[in-house]
C-alpha cells in the first residue's frame, strides 16, 4: 500500500521466533473469490485469472471507474473474503498463534476493525501516498489512484478508530521505532 503497510509488515516479522502471523492485501483469501453458481457475476468474469486469483489491473481499470460496479463486485466477495477471515482467525487462535497482524483494504469502512484488538493506522501525507502508489504501478496514473484514495475514509476520520498511529513518511529507522514500541505495548516483544 501507497501509505507503507508492506514495510511495516515486513518489520513485524522481522523476528521469526515471535509466532506471529500476516493476513496482507488479501493475497491469502483472494484466490478463493468464487463466482461460479451465481447469475449476477457474468461483468466480472474478467476479474478472475486462470489460475484463480485475483485480476487486480482490470479491477483496477473497471472497479475503481464506475462506483455501482464496485458495490456489487464488493458486496459479492467481500462476504467470502469475511468467511474465510474469520475461519482462518479461528484456526489461529486454535492454533495458539501469539498475534495475526491485519493489512486490509477498506478495514474500517467495512468493520472489520471490530475484530482486531488494536487497531494500528499506517500514515503518510496525501501527497506522499499519491506518489508512492504512481511508483509502484506506473499504470495508474494520478486520476485513478486519486480515485482509488477517495474509496477510503480520510486519514483524518481513520485516525479516530485506530489505538496506534505509525508515520510511515520518514527514515526506516524511525518506523521501525514506533512499530517496536507498540508490540512492547502490546507486550509480544520485551
Amino acid at each position: 500500500d501507497p501509505a507503507g503497510q508492506p514495510l511495516v509488515m515486513s518489520l513485524l516479522f522481522e523476528p521469526l521466533d515471535l509466532g506471529f502471523v500476516s493476513v496482507s492485501d488479501l493475497t491469502l483469501l483472494e484466490g478463493r473469490v468464487r463466482f461460479h453458481g451465481r447469475t449476477d457475476t457474468t461483468e466480472y468474469a474478467c476479474s478472475i485469472l486462470p489460475d484463480g486469483t485475483l485480476n487486480r489491473p482490470w479491477v483496477a481499470d473497471k472497479i475503481f471507474k464506475d462506483h455501482s460496479l464496485m458495490l456489487r463486485f464488493e458486496a459479492i466477495m467481500q462476504q467470502q473474503v469475511r468467511d474465510d477471515l474469520l475461519h482462518f482467525l479461528e484456526t489461529q487462535k486454535a492454533c495458539g498463534t501469539s498475534a495475526v497482524f491485519l493489512d486490509l483494504p477498506l478495514m474500517i469502512e467495512l468493520g472489520w476493525h471490530k475484530l482486531c484488538d488494536s487497531v494500528w493506522l499506517i500514515a503518510v501525507p496525501d501527497e506522499l501516498r499519491i506518489r508512492r502508489a504512481i511508483a509502484r504501478d506506473r499504470q495508474l496514473g494520478k486520476e485513478l489512484v486519486m480515485r482509488r484514495n477517495n474509496t477510503q475514509l480520510p486519514i483524518s476520520e481513520q485516525r479516530k478508530y485506530a489505538d496506534a498511529v505509525i508515520d510511515n513518511s520518514g527514515p526506516f529507522a524511525n518506523t521501525k521505532a514506533q512499530i517496536d514500541e507498540q508490540l512492547r505495548k502490546l507486550q509480544l516483544i520485551e
